[in-house]
């Protein structure tokens, strides 16, 4: 089969929807050597070519959302393409291509205001548009299923949970000798508390800047610092400034973006990862700091509990006082966080991208052979 991919998030710099596309591509190309996988895009495509992927740059300049409706349809036609999957939401509306949509997320209808409205926009026009064109709709966890079905009449057969997976270079690091270098690059103390995330209100940074606080104020004498990894998302001015608003200097460090290959090693010098999120469609830095063996506190909303299990300590991510009170539970009590860690490791196991690759290929199949018995040009 000659499958089409919008490959538009494989830039150099990848959002959690470009890392989603990198793995997911690059394991169902090693499954499936017989189908043939044309990515295209309006720029660069950074990605380590399979010998049966191939790369379509196309329309350069183009503003992204005015490149799918209007050049991804001719390209469509000029290679080929037999199944298109737009792995970020929305499709292009004019073609006769037998078509998937994956959706990550509804925070653009539960949280808009921590959205930026060029963002949202399109999704409000588009989004039911193209769940409607969609033969096919992979949601990534129940919890986005039901906002799908809670928000949009979308026929409920036509979706699929498929879980994301978890890369297999993010594990437990036993050369200290590595770590310490990761944190000399990057300027990160001995001993830390991680958080993992681009930098915007919905991800209750401000809370977690206040519970730090509190922490600090509870436990004076502690060596322990805050390490904010991401890259600056909408708002985050609104960010910086309730943390210098807390008197914080000092005490937290903004790594900012960090590069892939450093990721597994930072996560590995944490002594416990917070992702306090007000809602997420899935959740990926959990279950990469739990592969890396490190204990993990989260929210208890949207998608966190199904995707952590019991695998991490649960906090109301509206109330710093709990997640105060859970720092210190974890970094002061060593039954408990090797309890998290065993826990975390088991439920990791349960998530990889060569399951989500074979998930995917025979959704693909599916639809193409029920396309094809209804007599769809391909």
């Amino acid at each position: 089969m000659r499958i089409g991919i919008d490959a538009r998030s494989l830039t150099r710099i990848k959002t959690g929807i470009g890392q989603y596309t990198a793995n997911l591509v690059r394991s169902m190309a090693q499954l499936a050597p017989n189908d043939e996988f044309i990515l295209f895009s309006n720029q660069e495509i950074v990605f380590p070519k399979e010998s049966n992927c191939h790369f379509v740059v196309k329309g350069q300049g183009v503003k992204s959302n005015v490149w799918l409706q209007t050049v991804m349809p001719w390209l469509l036609l000029r290679y080929g393409v037999e199944l298109l999957h737009s792995p970020a939401f929305l499709l292009p509306l004019i073609n006769r291509v037998p078509s998937i949509i994956t959706v990550h997320d509804l925070v653009h209808e539960i949280y808009p205001d921590t959205t930026d409205i060029k963002n949202r926009l399109p999704l409000k026009l588009l989004l039911p548009l193209s769940l409607k064109k969609a033969g096919k709709i992979v949601a990534v966890s129940e919890n986005t299923k039901k906002d799908i079905c809670q928000y949009y009449n979308v026929d409920v057969s036509k979706i699929q949970v498929i879980y994301l997976g978890c890369d297999s270079r993010f594990q437990p690091v036993s050369d200290n000798k590595l770590i310490h270098e990761v944190r000399k690059k990057h300027g990160l103390p001995e001993k830390y508390i991680l958080t993992v995330g681009t930098l915007e209100p919905r991800k209750n940074l401000i809370g977690l800047f206040k519970a730090f606080s509190k922490m600090l104020k509870i436990c004076p004498e502690t060596e322990y610092r805050l390490v904010v990894v991401g890259m600056k998302g909408w708002k985050y001015s609104k960010v910086f400034s309730e943390f210098k608003g807390l008197n914080l200097e000092g005490k937290v460090v903004i790594a900012g973006y960090v590069p892939d290959n450093d990721l597994p090693l930072i996560y590995g010098g944490a002594d416990v990862f917070v992702f306090p999120s007000f809602y997420e469609g899935f959740g990926l830095p959990p279950l990469e700091a739990m592969s890396c063996g490190i204990p993990v506190i989260t929210s208890n909303v949207g998608s966190l509990p199904e995707v952590v299990g019991n695998g991490a300590l649960f906090i109301d991510p509206r109330d710093e006082s709990d997640l105060c009170q859970k720092l210190i539970s974890v970094l002061f009590d060593a039954e408990l966080r090797r309890n998290l860690i065993i826990r975390g490791q088991e439920q990791v196991k349960k998530f990889s991208w060569q399951h989500t690759a074979r998930e995917t290929l025979a959704l693909y199949r599916e639809l193409w052979i029920k396309e094809n018995k209804k007599g769809v040009n391909l």
